[in-house]
């Protein structure tokens, strides 16, 4: 896992959204499944017990997805499913920003991104403009 500074997730992002939108933004959605262990500050050599969370996620090509930090935050075992297949897919942390509370993930399976659309990211707003999340 590598942490990132905000200037640097930036540039990435900007990268990102190079990339054309190839379908409808629903079909890129993913469903994240991941088991936490937090560390307990009482007990420094113990670990809370597992928690099991879920939140989503979108795939922005090659295998990629683009998330919430909080989400996979201490997760010991992150899983990643598609809306049109039951199955789970094992995925790795590739970056984290908690400062920017995003982190993107990559599957580990490349089969998961086969036929699953990949959604773009538009420009960087401009301070005043209106956006819509």
């Amino acid at each position: 896992m590598v942490l990132l500074r905000r200037s640097f997730l930036l540039a990435i992002l900007g990268f990102l959204g190079s990339e054309r939108l190839l379908a409808g933004p629903e079909k890129a959605v993913v469903k994240i499944y991941a088991t936490q262990s937090s560390p307990d500050y009482f007990n420094p050599w113990r670990n809370m017990p597992p928690l099991s969370v879920t939140g989503t996620g979108f795939h922005i090509g090659g295998g990629r997805i683009l998330t919430n930090a909080h989400v996979i935050a201490d997760a010991a075992f992150i899983q990643l499913r598609r809306e049109d297949r039951p199955d789970r897919v094992e995925a790795k942390v590739l970056v984290v920003g908690h400062e920017c509370d995003l982190a993107l993930l990559q599957a580990a399976d490349p089969a998961f991104a086969a036929g699953l659309p990949a959604l773009a990211l538009g420009g960087m707003p401009k301070l005043g403009d209106r956006v819509v999340t």
